[in-house]
């Protein structure tokens, strides 16, 4: 609402100077070089979500299109940028939402070359997700990477709903010589990432596992790529997103859309999916040495492997390399000694890298990840990870 007064609420000033002023209506009007300010600094400034921004006076949420009329000319050409990631209709790709990754494997606007600005939960969650889409197809593309669908049909003939799906190596079935497992943590991340937040904020090489990938394929070794944390779907296909859907500032919405859910059978929870990948898939490689990189609730899987398929893995694997993680409790004295000797957790630490957190009666060593922060803890050791297992498993070389 545009109201004519002579005393801007925020900066007192009376006159022509405050003559042209905007209200929401719970106080006396703000006048539009105070409104302006606002949102640079909210809108460019903080990043602020255009559906979000708050008035400074009253904190009611003020309507994007009203902050459009009263912005500055940078807020608005940011403002008209950010309207331009958001599609007439469910995007397919991430280039539908006007982003792309740069030559760095930064996720950036194709225009400005601004990163990524958080809109809505539903405008975040299905860029998310093509993240993981257009990352998994980097695995498949750039390394040969065979997808493999969970359940197998062998396995579930009579199942037609959603599936999990996993990714090997071209050789895994005849490498002979060693094979990395890669399994990530918990929450929305997906086969081939450590890190959501920091694959759509920061890029590919801290959020992603194609770093992972790329040194261990040039180390010889076959790698597989778990995805524990898809165990359930929608038991029927939600409706398409309108233009409008994003505009949804419900935090709810990107799951409560989905309607009800149904679990994959054989992979209904972290561990079972872990157990089930390894006996199905994995198991049929021949590598004398297994290795395994786990990220946070990623070592809880692992630990529930080595549990359920000791007799399996018992003299194959060498060497468990955990970043800022953890292992069930109540493992088998011989699996104990095991990580005790074969195990390294690099968490999260202000110390230097590799510099020597504690030493726990029980469990693997603790070194320093050099990075304070969880999630940056699998790209910030990625050197000493395999260095580590170079020395462990006396390896040539590791870059």
């Amino acid at each position: 609402t545009i109201m004519a007064t002579t005393v801007c609420v925020a900066c007192k000033r009376d006159g022509e100077a405050a003559a042209a002023v905007s209200t929401c209506k719970r106080h006396a009007p703000l006048c539009r070089e105070c409104w302006a300010r606002h949102i640079d600094a909210e809108l460019v400034a903080k990043l602020r979500s255009p559906l979000l921004i708050a008035c400074p006076v009253c904190g009611a949420t003020v309507p994007h299109e009203e902050l459009a009329t009263l912005a500055s000319e940078q807020a608005r050409k940011t403002y008209d940028r950010l309207m331009a990631t958001i599609p007439q209709q469910q995007g397919t790709c991430i280039e539908d939402f006007n982003y792309h990754f740069d030559e760095k494997g930064v996720l950036c606007h194709k225009e400005s070359g601004d990163k990524f600005h958080y809109i809505s939960e539903i405008h975040y969650s299905e860029v998310g997700d093509l993240v993981a889409v257009h990352i998994q197809k980097m695995m498949k593309d750039e390394f040969s990477m065979r997808e493999i669908l969970l359940p197998l049909e062998t396995d579930e003939p009579a199942y037609h709903g959603p599936h999990n799906n996993i990714f090997v190596t071209p050789d895994l079935e005849t490498n002979t010589s060693r094979l990395m497992i890669i399994i990530q943590g918990s929450g929305a991340v997906r086969a081939g990432q450590w890190a959501r937040a920091l694959c759509l904020n920061d890029g590919l090489t801290e959020g992603s596992i194609l770093p992972y990938l790329r040194n261990a394929i040039a180390a010889g070794f076959a790698v597989a790529v778990l995805n524990p944390n898809l165990n359930d779907g929608p038991k029927n296909p939600p409706a398409p997103l309108t233009h409008r859907d994003y505009f949804n500032t419900d935090r709810s919405f990107p799951r409560t859309r989905l309607g009800p859910e149904v679990a994959i059978p054989r992979n209904s929870s972290p561990e079972k999916h872990t157990i089930y990948a390894w006996k199905s898939i994995v198991s049929k490689s021949p590598a004398a040495v297994i290795v395994v990189v786990a990220h946070s609730a990623g070592g809880y899987c692992t630990g529930c492997l080595l549990q359920k398929c000791w007799a399996d893995l018992r003299g194959r694997v060498k060497a468990v390399a955990l970043t800022d993680s953890f292992l069930p409790g109540g493992m088998k004295s011989e699996i104990e000694e095991f990580v005790a000797a074969h195990c390294i957790n690099w968490v999260a630490s202000a110390a230097p890298l590799d510099t020597p957190v504690s030493r726990p009666a029980k469990g693997p060593r603790l070194v320093s990840s050099g990075h304070t922060k969880h999630e940056w803890t699998s790209s910030s050791c990625i050197g000493s990870v395999f260095r580590w297992f170079a020395t462990e498993l006396k390896l040539e070389s590791s870059k």
